[in-house]
């Protein structure tokens, strides 16, 4: 069977990534090495000032797992470094609670961040994220009905299938895949580009008991307006959102173009 890592950035107690893990399990070898707490928008980050314990973790069907003191970065390094003899044939993140979309998402997401640090080695990845209520975002895992998490990890199987057998599309690194809350068999999947933003954040002062103030991030959702992002298949046509990026983040016209700006010699 094929070798998958599976991670992600709720938590390793997440119901969305227990969903996830009983699905690839029909299909694959599943090894989930996670964080072993929430750690939401830490994007690719990985832990340089303080020591990274690893905790084995007993899943729901008795298989063992890891948690991770650290990113999800952190936990895919751990695992290819530590865990793997050979590169595993896929990683995987998720299943999100929350959507992770736009180049905002993809460059703040823990989601993401763990499968960016696999595509960084060369390894096919994908990260898979559901549109729930924010209440849900960062709510105790136990707080939450797993039942919601089993059309999108039923989804995430047939799309994990399909790469399985066909491998990633030429110049792909990574696929971003993002589920709308109503997503049920019918529903169609749609490929992307990332909107720029999803939100236009700010942050807000308020007052703490002491009469000091204190800073908390918000943000005000922008309309979609462009049919080919991601923002729009999921908002508007309610759709399956599936956004392939490359890591390559410049390119020969670019090089050129910069090199006349310049007019260097």
């Amino acid at each position: 069977m094929h070798k998958v890592i599976l991670t992600n950035d709720d938590g390793i107690r997440s119901p969305g990534l227990l969903a996830l893990y009983r699905e690839l399990s029909k299909i694959a070898d599943v090894l989930v090495v996670a964080p072993e707490s929430q750690r939401s928008g830490v994007g690719k980050s990985l832990t340089f000032h303080k020591p990274i314990r690893i905790f084995e973790f007993t899943l729901d069907d008795n298989s063992k797992g890891y948690a991770v003191s650290g990113t999800p970065a952190d936990a895919i390094l751990f695992g290819l470094s530590e865990l793997f003899s050979e590169p595993p044939d896929l990683v995987i993140s998720g299943i999100n609670i929350g959507l992770n979309i736009g180049m905002q998402s993809i460059l703040t997401s823990g989601t993401l961040g763990g499968v960016l640090e696999a595509a960084i080695y060369g390894i096919p990845s994908m990260a898979f994220s559901f549109e729930t209520d924010i209440s849900h975002w960062f709510a105790m895992p136990e707080t939450l009905d797993q039942k919601m998490f089993k059309k999108p990890s039923e989804k995430a199987r047939e799309i994990v299938s399909e790469i399985i057998e066909k491998g990633m599309p030429k110049g792909v690194d990574l696929l971003n895949v993002n589920f709308p809350s109503t997503v049920d068999e019918n529903t169609p999947i749609k490929i992307t580009k990332p909107c720029r933003s999803r939100y236009k954040n700010k942050y807000e002062q308020r007052i703490d008991p002491f009469g000091r103030p204190y800073y908390w991030i918000f943000g005000m959702e922008n309309e979609p307006t462009d049919p080919e992002t991601d923002l729009y298949a999921i908002k508007v046509e309610r759709a399956i959102s599936i956004t392939p990026i490359s890591l390559k983040l410049t390119n020969k016209n670019l090089i050129e173009e910069t090199k006349k700006h310049f007019n260097f010699k």
